[in-house]
């Protein structure tokens, strides 16, 4: 597993552009669906979010990447400037409010006074199965060795049957009615 830095960007936005280029959630929240540039717009502020944490991580072979961070890492003036960036350019206006009220939720359900790692993002090139089970376990020692819990979240019914499969369990759902989102909040325990 490699520590991914800001020259692998580019390398792990085309990565990710082709894992959620029709990921429901992200193309209800830009401004045009569909919309290529938009899901860059989100997919670099995720970027910037987790690489200020240290939170990158590509598969040995380059052919997977994770935004994998522990919920005490703080980020930095740049992610800030491609949150303002993406709010400006990739969402919906009339959606904000909106966005801000469901992240409210989502926090709250949280764990407030627990150490955690947070699983934002995997995506993988196709064909790369294998390489990603090994990868997903790598990352999986690292919350274990910090005796840390892992979180994650995800609107995809297939996607919570995959976490399932590496042992999360849904412990709540959070549904958005404006943004016709409903999230599964799931949750990993340290152990391997």
């Amino acid at each position: 597993m490699i520590i991914a830095s800001i020259k692998d960007k580019e390398h792990i936005l085309h990565i990710l552009e082709g894992a959620f280029k029709e990921n429901p959630t992200l193309t209800s929240l830009s401004r045009r669906v569909n919309d290529k540039i938009n899901i860059r717009l989100i997919l670099e502020y995720a970027f910037y979010f987790s690489i200020a944490r240290q939170g990158v991580y590509l598969s040995n072979d380059r052919s997977s990447v994770a935004f994998f961070y522990p919920s005490t890492a703080k980020g930095g003036m740049l992610e800030k400037w491609y949150l303002l960036k993406f709010i400006i350019a990739g969402i919906k206006l009339n959606k904000i409010k909106s966005i801000y009220a469901h992240l409210r939720k989502i926090k709250k359900l949280k764990p407030k006074n627990c150490k955690f790692y947070h699983f934002w993002f995997l995506g993988s090139k196709d064909g790369s199965v294998k390489s990603t089970r090994m990868f997903i376990r790598d990352l999986f020692k690292l919350a274990s060795l910090a005796k840390s819990p892992i979180f994650a979240e995800t609107t995809l019914i297939k996607n919570e049957v995959v976490f399932s499969k590496f042992g999360f369990k849904t412990y709540s759902k959070v549904k958005s009615t404006d943004l016709e989102l409903k999230v599964s909040l799931m949750k990993k325990s340290a152990n391997l």
